[in-house]
C-alpha cells in the first residue's frame, strides 16, 4: 500500500503525548457506542471524546462539559469530535491535524496497512461482530488516518537474509542511513536517551520490534513495550524526523519505578536494569503451557438447581443429616468421603485437621518457566564456586545475569594481573594457592581531585580485560568474611571463584565508576581502554561452556561526563545499515571516527557476539533456497521470532515454533486473530535445510485454530465463573451475619492465588489449601497474613481443593447459646 499523501494543512501541537495508554480499539469502541455526554446525558452531533481518559462531553451548543472536563484535568487537552473525527487541543486552542502534526500524533495502533485491516476484521468476526460493525471499523480507520500510517516503516533498516516484513533496500534513497534520530531531553533524561540509543542499535533487539510486531503485545500496564515499539518505529522510519520525543516511554517507566519521577539526574545503568526487567515482564511467554486440561470431573456445579438435586448421602462433621452436602462432595464415592472430610480414625484430637487434595486442585504448585526476547539476548549464567581451605569441599551455585558489574582494579591488583600472578581457575577442576584477591580502586572524597589529575597525566593503563580478570579472580573469604562450611559445620577460610557457564548474545558490561560512602559519593575517572572488535571471553568460561562463539564486537557505549554529584550522559553506537559510528547527545546525532570512540570514558558497554563465516554462509544458502519458492509444492511456517534470531544472532538455537503453537500443535484461540503476524512462510527446500542444520520444530505446514484449547478454555472459564459466583454468594451472606457461630481462618497467600485463578489472571488452579504459614499448632499464629471465612465457604473451598490444616478463629463451643438465640431471631424476622 502506498504511503498516504501529505495534506497541505499542518499543525504543531506539543500536547499530543497526553493520550497515554489509549488504544485504537478503545477509540473505535467509543465511536460505535454513539454515547452521550457523561454529565448531562444529552446526545447530539456535537459530542467530544477525551483521548486521554475516553470521557464524552457535550460541546458549546449545550453546556460545554467537554471544556469543563479539561479545566478539571489540565493534562487531558486533546479531544476528538465524535461526528467529524477532528481533533482539538484545548491547551493550544487550535485544531490538531491528525496525520500532519509536529511532533506526530501517535495513537496506539498495532496495525498499519490493509493486511492489518483484514486482521482487525477477522478479530471482530471471531468476536461475533456484525458485518455492519466491520464495515464501520474500516470506514473509521480510513477517516482517522493518523500519523502512524504515513511514518511507520513497512520495511526494516537492514535487509534480511530471509526476508520478513521489512527491508532496507531503499535505506539510502533519502541520502542517509536510518536510525540517526535524536531523542529530546525532557528534563534531565540524558541517562534515558543514552541507554535507549544503545539498545536501539542492538541489532537483534531492534529487529525484533521492527519485524516481530505480533509478539509485541501485552495486557500488563503501563504498556512499556508498546510505547517502546512505537518509539523504535519512529526512530527507524525512512521519513524520520531529526529527533523524537519519548514522553510515553519515560512516563511508563516512571509508573513502575517511581524513583525516576521528577527531574533529578539518574544512573543510566540502574535505569537499564529497571527498563529491561519491566520489558521482560511484559513480553514474557511461558516455556510450557500453563492451561490445565479440564475434565468432566473438574466441573463445579454450584447453581441452585444442581444443588437442589443433590441428595444428602452423608452427614456433616456435626452429625446434621438435614444439611445438604456440597455438589463436589455429593459426587465423591463413599470410600473417599471419610478421607476428604478429615475424620480419620487415627487422627489425634490435638492434631490439626487436614484434607486430602480435592479433584479440582492442581497436583502441584505450578512453577512456570518464562522467557522473552530480553532473556534470550541479554541473559547469561555464572557459576559461583566456594572452596573450603580446610576440608577442600566445593559448593557451587548457578546464577543468571543481564550485565556484568566490573570493578576498576587498584594499582596493586593491576600489577598482579599484568604479571600473571592472579589466579581465576575453577576450583571444581583445580585447586590453586591464592596470592591475594584483587581490590578495586578506593577513592575518598579528599583524594578525588588528586586522583583525577593523576589519571589524566600518569595514571595506569587499565584495559577492560584487566577489569574482567579482577572480577573473575579468586576472592579470599577470611576474617569477618569467613565461609560457613556445611561439611565442617564451622566458619572456615575459603576461596570464592566465578566463571561464565553460558554467554549471552549481547554482553552488557558495567564499569563501577561510582562509590557511595558515608561522607558522600565519588567517581573513579580512571581511563579504561576497551576493544572495538574481538573481546575474547574464553578465559572466563567454564570448560563445559557450550557456547562455540566467545568473541564479541562492540556495538554501543554509554559515557558519563562530570562528577558523582552531576554530569551528562551521551552514547556512541555503531549504525548497522552504514556500519559507521555516531555520537548520540540527546537531540544531536554526529558521525565520529573510531579513535573518538576508543578515547571515550566508558561507563556501560554493549558487545555482540562476532558472527562467523559459517553463519554468514548459512544465511546466503538460505537466501538462495528461499528464492526457489516457485519450485516448492509444500509450504512450511516458521516463527518470526526464530527467523529474527537466524538473521541477526551469531549463534542460533534449534527451531522453536512453540511461541505461536499450543501443546496440541495448533494455534491457540487467543493468537488466532493475528496469527499472520507471528509466522513466516518458507518453501519446502528451505525448511528441510534449516531443520537438518538446527533441528527443533515442530514442523508446521497447515495452520488451524486448536479446538481442544478452545473447548478447554471455555470449560476453564465456566469453572472460574462458577467458583467466583458461589464465593460471592457465600461471602455476602457471611458479611450480613452479625454473629456467626463459626469463623475459619484462611492463608491469604493461598487465597490470592485462588482469587487470581477465578478472576482469569491465572489459568492454573491453585494447589491444595496450605494454612501452615498461619498455624501455631491448632491455633492461628498472631499477626499472620490470614482472612476470615464462614463455615460453608470453608467447606466449599476445601471440598474442591483439599488441604489444611483447619483453623478456627471462632469455635461453636464458645457461644452455642448465643448462636441459637441469633438463629431464632433471624428465623423470626424471616
Amino acid at each position: 500500500m502506498s504511503d498516504v499523501s501529505k495534506p497541505s494543512k499542518r499543525s504543531s501541537c506539543s500536547h499530543v503525548d497526553c493520550i497515554g495508554s489509549t488504544t485504537w480499539d478503545d477509540v473505535v469502541r467509543k465511536l460505535e457506542t454513539k454515547e452521550g455526554c457523561n454529565d448531562c446525558e444529552v446526545s447530539d452531533m456535537n459530542m467530544w471524546l477525551c483521548l486521554s481518559c475516553l470521557y464524552v462531553g457535550c460541546g458549546e451548543s449545550n453546556k460545554d462539559h467537554s471544556a469543563s472536563h479539561y479545566q478539571q484535568n489540565r493534562d487531558h487537552s486533546l479531544t476528538l469530535n465524535m461526528s467529524t473525527q477532528r481533533v482539538w487541543c484545548y491547551a493550544c486552542e487550535t485544531e490538531v491535524v491528525k496525520n500532519n502534526n509536529d511532533p506526530p500524533l501517535l495513537v496506539d495502533l498495532e496495525r498499519e496497512d490493509e493486511k492489518s485491516i483484514n486482521t482487525i476484521t477477522n478479530t471482530l468476526k471471531y468476536d461475533n461482530y456484525t458485518e455492519n460493525k466491520v464495515k464501520k471499523l474500516k470506514d473509521c480507520f480510513e477517516n482517522m488516518s493518523l500519523h502512524d500510517r504515513s511514518v511507520t516503516p513497512r520495511r526494516s533498516p537492514k535487509r534480511n537474509i530471509i526476508s520478513t516484513d521489512y527491508s532496507d533496500s531503499d535505506d539510502d534513497s533519502d541520502g542517509g542511513a536510518r536510525g540517526l534520530t535524536g531523542l529530546k531531553n525532557i528534563g534531565n533524561t540524558c541517562y534515558f536517551n543514552a541507554a535507549v540509543q544503545c539498545l536501539s542499535n542492538c541489532e537483534p533487539l531492534k529487529r525484533f520490534f521492527l519485524d516481530c510486531q505480533g509478539f509485541v503485545r501485552t495486557d500488563r500496564k503501563p504498556y512499556l513495550c508498546k510505547y517502546y515499539h512505537k518509539l523504535m518505529l519512529e526512530m527507524w522510519s525512512k521519513k524520520r524526523s531529526p529527533y523524537a520525543t519519548p514522553n510515553q516511554v519515560v512516563n511508563a517507566i516512571k509508573i513502575v519505578h517511581p524513583m525516576f519521577k521528577g527531574f533529578m539526574q539518574q544512573d543510566a545503568q540502574e535505569f537499564l536494569r529497571c527498563f529491561m526487567d519491566e520489558m521482560h515482564e511484559e513480553l514474557k511467554q511461558t516455556v510450557e503451557t500453563d492451561i490445565p486440561e479440564i475434565g468432566e470431573g473438574d466441573k463445579v456445579k454450584v447453581d441452585s438447581q444442581m444443588e437442589s438435586k443433590s441428595k444428602p448421602e452423608n452427614t456433616d462433621d456435626d452429625g446434621d443429616n438435614n444439611k445438604k452436602p456440597s455438589p463436589k462432595l455429593a459426587n465423591i464415592p463413599d470410600d473417599k468421603k471419610l478421607e476428604m472430610s478429615g475424620d480419620s480414625p487415627n487422627r489425634s484430637e490435638n492434631e490439626p485437621r487436614m484434607y486430602k487434595p480435592g479433584p479440582g486442585a492442581c497436583s502441584k504448585d505450578y512453577k512456570i518457566k518464562y522467557r522473552s526476547i530480553i532473556s534470550d539476548l541479554f541473559e547469561g549464567k555464572v557459576l559461583s564456586s566456594v572452596q573450603c581451605l580446610t576440608c577442600e569441599r566445593v559448593s557451587t551455585t548457578v546464577e543468571t545475569f543481564q550485565d556484568l558489574s566490573l570493578p576498576i582494579p587498584s594499582k596493586e591488583c593491576l600489577q598482579l594481573i599484568q604479571s600473571g600472578q592472579v589466579k581465576y581457575q575453577n576450583p571444581v577442576t583445580s585447586t590453586v594457592g591464592v596470592r591475594g584477591s584483587c581490590g578495586e580502586v578506593q577513592q575518598s572524597w579528599l583524594t578525588w581531585l588528586f586522583s583525577l589529575f593523576k589519571s589524566w597525566f600518569w595514571g595506569p593503563n587499565i584495559r577492560l580485560q584487566d577489569c574482567l580478570a579482577a572480577f573473575f579472580s579468586a576472592d579470599e573469604l577470611k576474617g569477618d568474611n569467613m565461609y560457613s562450611c556445611e561439611k565442617c559445620k564451622l566458619l572456615r577460610n575459603g576461596v570464592k571463584y566465578s566463571k561464565v557457564v553460558n554467554l549471552p548474545e549481547i554482553l552488557c558490561i558495567h564499569l563501577k565508576r561510582f562509590r557511595h560512602e558515608f561522607l558522600g559519593s565519588t567517581k573513579i575517572n580512571t581511563f579504561v581502554s576497551f576493544p572495538i572488535e574481538g573481546l575474547d571471553m574464553a578465559p572466563y568460561t567454564t570448560p563445559d561452556c557450550k557456547n562455540k562463539i566467545k568473541e564479541y564486537d562492540l556495538t554501543g557505549v554509554i559515557v558519563h561526563q562530570g562528577t558523582a554529584g552531576g554530569g551528562h550522559y551521551t552514547a556512541y553506537a555503531c549504525n548497522a545499515p552504514s556500519q559507521s559510528w555516531y555520537e548520540y547527545d540527546d537531540q544531536s546525532v554526529t558521525e565520529v571516527d573510531i579513535q573518538t570512540v576508543e578515547s571515550a570514558e566508558a561507563y556501560v558497554l554493549f558487545y555482540k557476539k562476532k558472527e562467523s563465516n559459517e553463519t554468514l554462509n548459512l544465511r546466503q544458502v538460505a537466501a538462495q533456497l528461499n528464492e526457489q519458492s516457485q519450485c516448492s509444492l509444500m509450504k512450511f511456517f516458521v516463527s518470526k521470532q526464530w527467523i529474527n534470531k537466524f538473521n541477526t544472532c551469531a549463534e542460533t538455537s534449534p527451531i522453536d515454533n512453540s511461541d505461536f503453537l499450543c501443546k496440541h500443535g495448533a494455534i491457540p484461540p487467543c493468537k488466532w486473530p493475528y496469527f499472520e503476524e507471528l509466522v513466516y512462510e518458507v518453501p519446502q527446500p528451505l525448511w528441510e535445510f534449516l531443520y537438518e542444520k538446527y533441528g527443533g520444530g515442530p514442523a508446521v505446514n497447515h495452520l488451524h485454530q486448536c479446538n481442544s484449547c478452545l473447548e478447554n478454555t471455555e470449560k476453564l472459564k465456566r469453572r472460574q465463573e462458577a467458583e467466583f459466583d458461589q464465593f460471592v454468594q457465600f461471602h455476602e451472606k457471611f458479611r450480613q451475619d452479625d454473629s456467626p457461630c463459626v469463623i475459619y481462618a484462611i492463608n491469604m497467600a493461598w487465597f490470592r492465588k485462588w482469587e487470581a485463578f477465578v478472576k482469569g489472571n491465572r489459568s492454573t488452579p491453585p494447589p491444595p489449601i496450605d494454612n501452615t504459614a498461619i498455624a501455631n499448632g491448632r491455633n492461628v499464629r498472631p499477626r499472620s497474613d490470614r482472612g476470615q471465612l464462614s463455615a460453608e465457604t470453608w467447606k466449599f473451598l476445601v471440598d474442591i481443593y483439599g488441604g489444611g490444616p483447619e483453623l478456627l478463629l471462632k469455635s461453636p463451643d464458645v457461644s452455642q447459646n448465643e448462636c441459637k438465640v441469633h438463629k431464632e431471631d433471624a428465623n423470626s424476622h424471616n
